[in-house]
């Protein structure tokens, strides 16, 4: 199996990065026995923090993009197969860092080569743009951006992700690889209005007006048990197994991180 990379990211904070990197990883280490890591690469360390650890490394994304290696910075998380990069840079002083080093942008691309370990790395990372943000995006095969369902919003989030991804086109002339970006529509209500705008928004992907992002078929809806989990520090599928289990299933399938038989 090719070890995936996906990173989760939006222009803006808050629109659920987070929460679908720890319940995707965890139910992809949970449910499906896959190898998991996760890296935190927000100065936020809200995924750092979402799960108990067993083993707390000494060193965290500071450590790895500085030394440039993986010894003492992965962490054990209390679920089984899963891991944690976690974030140790409040001040936010590794952006300037990637920036200024020759190959920073590079250098988590490199990192991820190395790895053997693992069947999926989820990346986090802050709502804004920088040289962290294009590292994290430079690194992975698939880049998801979670998209509230309000047209404005959602034109905005696109253009925003899919400016930065133009930014880097340049670098497929040096036969770097960029990933594909695609979009899920999270905090999903059941009104008329979600369900038309959606159908808006989906319809203006099809005509090109969102540039390159592909907007999954899947959707997440909204409700309390994700915040609950949050608070609680578990995964979803623990408070409301099977409704969640399906959504994040379809989730899982539409990426391509599990099997159609599976699902």
């Amino acid at each position: 199996m090719t070890k995936r990379i996906i990173t989760l990211a939006s222009t803006k904070g808050g629109v659920g990065k987070t929460t679908l990197a720890a319940n995707l990883g965890g139910w992809l280490a949970t449910g499906y026995q896959q190898r998991v890591l996760l890296i935190d690469a927000d100065p936020q360390p809200s995924l750092s923090s979402y799960f108990p650890l067993n083993f707390q490394a000494p060193g965290g994304l500071v450590e790895l993009f500085q030394q440039n290696a993986w010894a003492n910075v992965v962490s054990h998380t209390a679920l089984a197969n899963l891991h944690l990069v976690y974030s140790n840079d409040p001040n936010g002083s590794l952006q300037q860092w990637v920036k200024d080093a020759a190959d920073g942008r590079f250098r988590l691309r490199l990192l991820l080569g190395q790895l053997t370990d693992y069947d999926v790395v989820l990346i986090d990372t802050q709502g804004a743009v920088g040289a962290l943000q294009e590292a994290a995006i430079l690194a992975a095969d698939t880049l998801l951006s979670p998209l509230p369902p309000e047209a404005l919003s959602v034109r905005e989030f696109a253009r925003g992700v899919a400016g930065v991804m133009r930014g880097l086109q340049g670098l497929t002339a040096l036969g770097i690889s960029l990933p594909v970006l695609q979009g899920v529509f999270y905090r999903v209500d059941r009104t008329r209005d979600a369900v038309a705008v959606m159908e808006v928004i989906r319809s203006a992907a099809q005509a090109g007006e969102l540039g390159v992002m592909h907007l999954l078929e899947a959707v997440v809806p909204a409700g309390v048990v994700w915040r609950e989990a949050a608070s609680q520090r578990c995964l979803v599928t623990d408070l409301r197994g099977g409704a969640t289990k399906e959504v994040l299933d379809s989730l899982l399938l539409a990426l391509g991180l599990i099997p159609g038989g599976a699902a």
